[in-house]
């Protein structure tokens, strides 16, 4: 009897605690890493974000959750246009229609933590449940690469995480410190086991630059549902806040897919008049596991390839994102793969390696939702996500980081990396 008792007084306590708080149907979580001073500031344009979000504001059935991390200087822009007093630091917003209400100050926080992002889950699970949450981390951003931080590249173990849920981007100049993609699994991990009732969370984007890689996506498969990036680089103005809220708050049972179609599209359709050209893509990770599998294969057969001719493939016909030159379009090397853009035709297998890049391509293609883009890109029929290939100084730097990612015990892609840029054959 007693044990009954207790189940009993246990359902009731859950039951009254969940009752204290409607369930949404969406609740979108919005993580402004703007303590970056020390680097190219994103302060004013998530000032500006956080007015876009209340020009729609939380309603019945959805509501919108910012945390807002601030560095001790602040710009004149930011003077000017914010009447706090105590403006630097993080504070939790909830976001209401023409107004930031402050749900709580936490001070100088690290974004770059782990914990700083898990905290901010546990949060918004206890006070501002949902079904399906939708995460936006807005930073800067470079690529598959982490430069600070626990894991870092050129740290002793790379790749490592400091992370116990008991107790890639984000940068944060006054902790020195980013959230590596490793971390960010992580996070989404307990997450979904802990906070989430076994389900992944919904969708999660990165407003940030050089986040959309097929690395990351694998990263996180069992994470997420959807992921939104950029390959390139994304301009200060970043997503459009004010879309993605209309589009949520006008369909409340809105799916993660059609959820990322919005984001993709009005980021595109704020962005047109920039002058450089501007992607934005998104991707399901339920189809990671097939596309690395291709990519394997492929990788396999350019191995292959290049120990039966002696020679370092060269590629024609390809799109590298950002300015090293590190990361490039996925869909364009698959392509001049299929069309002999390379210099393999005399290696015996080289219909299989077109073969191979074929079904990499269609497997890449089911994997992507949505994808917008203008420009150049458009012109030259981009995929929308890239894959890393930096040059063979780049590469040795890195490699130690690159092969602790999954994507890189999924495949030979390391591998093919080796061999091509610094002559190693394991």
């Amino acid at each position: 009897m007693r044990n009954l008792a207790r189940l009993f007084l246990l359902a009731s306590i859950m039951f009254l605690s969940n009752s204290c708080f409607a369930l949404n149907e969406w609740t979108l979580v919005v993580y402004l890493a703007g303590d970056d001073n020390n680097s190219a500031s994103l302060e004013e344009s998530q000032v500006k974000d956080l007015g876009e979000l209340s020009n729609i504001g939380s309603r019945h059935g959805f509501e919108i959750v910012v945390q807002a991390d601030r560095s001790k200087k602040l710009s004149e822009f930011l003077r000017q246009s914010y009447s706090d007093p105590d403006y630097s630091g993080a504070k939790r917003y909830l976001v209401k229609k023409d107004k930031w209400e402050v749900e709580e100050k936490l001070g100088e926080i690290n974004t770059g933590s782990p914990y700083a992002l898990w905290d901010l889950l546990k949060y918004v699970s206890a006070k501002h449940p949902a079904k399906r949450y939708c995460l936006i981390i807005n930073s800067h951003g470079s690529g598959i690469f982490s430069w600070r931080g626990e894991g870092k590249v050129g740290s002793s173990s790379p790749g490592s995480v400091n992370f116990d849920p008991s107790r890639f981007v984000a940068y944060d100049d006054t902790d020195d410190d980013c959230l590596t993609i490793f971390e960010i699994s992580a996070v989404l991990l307990a997450f979904r086991e802990r906070l989430n009732g076994g389900r992944k969370l919904d969708l999660i984007g990165f407003d940030a630059c050089m986040a959309g890689m097929v690395e990351a996506l694998y990263q996180l498969r069992e994470g997420c549902d959807v992921m939104v990036a950029n390959p390139s680089l994304t301009p200060g103005s970043g997503f459009d806040y004010e879309g993605i809220s209309a589009g949520i708050a006008r369909n409340l049972n809105i799916t993660p897919d059609a959820l990322s179609e919005v984001i993709t599209k009005t980021f595109i359709e704020s962005v047109s008049s920039n002058r450089d050209p501007q992607i934005l893509s998104s991707w399901r990770t339920a189809k990671a596991q097939e596309l690395t599998f291709s990519l394997n294969n492929l990788s396999m057969e350019l191995l292959k390839a290049m120990k039966q001719t002696g020679r370092k493939f060269r590629l024609s016909n390809l799109t590298s994102y950002g300015s090293k030159s590190m990361y490039w379009d996925l869909g364009r090397i698959l392509r001049a793969l299929q069309n002999s853009d390379s210099n393999l035709n005399g290696a015996s297998n080289a219909q299989v390696v077109a073969q191979m890049a074929l079904e990499a391509e269609t497997s890449m293609k089911a994997a992507r939702v949505s994808m917008w883009y203008d420009g150049s890109y458009a012109e030259n029929k981009v995929s929308g996500i890239a894959i890393a290939w930096p040059e063979p100084e780049q590469y040795r730097s890195y490699r130690t980081f690159y092969k602790a990612l999954d994507f890189s015990k999924a495949t030979k892609w390391d591998e093919v990396l080796d061999l091509r840029e610094i002559d190693v054959q394991e």
